[in-house]
């Protein structure tokens, strides 16, 4: 007999997408969008799915044997690309993946660097600006009163010219057209900066995605402005277009250009410039906001921080220092904009060399990203998704669910639902192998309802709710692609 309280109840199937909106740590769990996840460790949004991010694999070992404090790329004369890094007080080339050193007794802290010109310059507002040209270093040759080049902190290229950035200076050095060094003049900024402090960061945006004659040069400030110059000539017409309060400014290294725009770690989100000032009230907080904040607020005394542009991989990196020898990156795909959360990388720097992402760590050693290991370890990737209703307002049970991979090989995931934005309820372990060992396909072929040993992937649910989240935890050691959850539901609790 059927009680009349299960009438016209009809257990269905419901399919939900992987979260390929990305991590989201601005919205509250209750209003969170469906192709969004609460958590997302180690698993990076696509367009149409969510993968397992790229290990790492030694490249070059023995720049020192702590921090690496500079990885940079260089074209000489000859258009041989050289790769520099430095650590313990000495520069290397490790352009074949073994360090050979060309400069020490420097002062073992971070390096800013420009290649222009076939040479490489570095400052680091301690030693004596260096130039490299692919064969020997030697300093660089400077012609400007008023202050010791030591001092120079920041260096960047702005059409045709250097520009130099000094410590605790409200002012800026510029070259004469086409020059790494010699005569500099200062242009100060006291009376433009309406809040005073000193210049922390130089870059430049382009209106057109390039560089050309639109591009703008931009000076951050300590005291969290921005101000803004049109033109190619400090010294003839530059005019400004802008002064502009941002949020203090970690430093020179989290301001990375991308696409003709700027990503700007300040303390309170990761903005992209010009898009924040030209949205009436400040703009949006981004979907990694929270994660920012927190990420800024624990852990911004650290040595480390530095906003990475990645061509080769489309990725925009956030490193973020969580120790004296810890890490963990924000990540956005460039493509979408959808964020997640590295761990298990503990870099202190990054570069693009020869079309490949690299970084240096806090042991010597500059690593390769690629692969699907953390140096011979699997990696673990983490999600938990966003409240999904399941096409029912009312309460309801999942009596059974799945995961759909697609891999190269045999997986084991640990999975698990919670109800109600709740903890999750449980967790349990399968082991799921690839179709004849390669592929495992995204939607099985065969009833849903059927239970043989081949379709293990489904595991049974447990609890009953209105909301309800998936929970995944999987380590991978082979390529990973996770195309969405699949759930059975059972609508449930007293309806009459």
């Amino acid at each position: 007999m059927v009680s009349k309280y299960n009438q016209g109840r009809v257990t269905y199937r419901h399919s939900v997408g992987p979260p390929i909106g990305g991590w989201n740590t601005r919205d509250d769990v209750t209003e969170m969008p469906r192709q969004d996840a609460e958590t997302l460790d180690n698993w990076l949004p696509d367009t149409n799915k969510v993968v397992a991010r790229k290990g790492f694999e030694v490249f070059a070992t023995g720049v020192g044997s702590g921090r690496v404090d500079m990885l940079s790329p260089m074209s000489d004369a000859a258009n041989n690309i050289h790769l520099l890094a430095a650590g313990g007080g000495t520069i290397y080339d490790i352009t074949g993946g073994t360090a050979s050193s060309i400069r020490a007794g420097t002062t073992p802290v971070a390096w800013d660097t420009v290649s222009f010109n076939n040479k490489l310059t570095m400052v680091n507002g301690s030693d004596h600006p260096l130039e490299y040209d692919g064969t020997s270093i030697a300093p660089a040759n400077f012609s400007v009163d008023g202050i010791n080049p030591e001092r120079f902190s920041i260096v960047h290229l702005f059409k045709n010219r250097t520009y130099y950035g000094a410590v605790g200076e409200l002012a800026f050095w510029y070259t004469e057209l086409l020059a790494n060094d010699g005569i500099l003049t200062k242009f100060p900024l006291h009376g433009i900066a309406n809040r005073g402090g000193w210049v922390v960061a130089i870059n430049s945006w382009s209106v057109d995605g390039g560089a050309g004659p639109d591009d703008y040069f931009c000076a951050f400030t300590s005291e969290g402005e921005v101000i803004v110059y049109a033109g190619s000539d400090p010294g003839s017409d530059f005019a400004l277009v802008g002064v502009f309060y941002i949020g203090r400014v970690l430093g020179n290294q989290v301001v990375a250009a991308v696409n003709g725009k700027l990503l700007t770690a300040t303390e309170r989100d990761y903005v992209f410039l010009p898009d924040q000032l030209q949205e009436e009230g400040g703009g949006f907080d981004s979907k990694l906001s929270g994660a920012a904040k927190e990420a800024i607020s624990k852990y911004k005394n650290f040595r480390g921080w530095q906003a990475h542009y990645s061509p080769s991989e489309g990725l925009l990196i956030v490193n973020a220092p969580t120790g004296n020898a810890t890490s963990i990156q924000h990540v956005l795909n460039v493509k979408t904009r959808a964020g997640t959360r590295y761990t298990g990388i503990n870099a202190a720097v990054w570069a693009d060399f020869n079309g490949e992402l690299y970084f240096g760590g806090y042991d010597g050693s500059v690593n390769r990203y690629t692969g699907s290991r953390d140096g011979g370890s699997a990696i673990t990737c983490i999600a938990r998704t966003a409240p999904a209703l399941l096409r029912s307002p009312s309460e309801k049970q999942v009596p059974s669910y799945r995961f759909k991979f697609l891999s190269d090989g045999t997986v084991a995931p640990t999975t698990g639902l919670a109800w109600d934005f709740d903890k999750v309820a449980f967790t349990q372990s399968i082991s799921i192998s690839a179709d004849y060992g390669s592929v495992l396909p995204a939607d099985w072929p065969f009833d849903w309802s059927s239970e043989n040993e081949r379709r293990q992937e489904w595991q049974r649910g447990a609890g009953m709710g209105t909301y309800v989240q998936g929970f995944v935890s999987l380590p991978v050691s082979v390529p990973v692609s996770w195309q969405g959850v699949d759930y059975i539901v059972e609508p449930g609790g007293d309806q009459r």
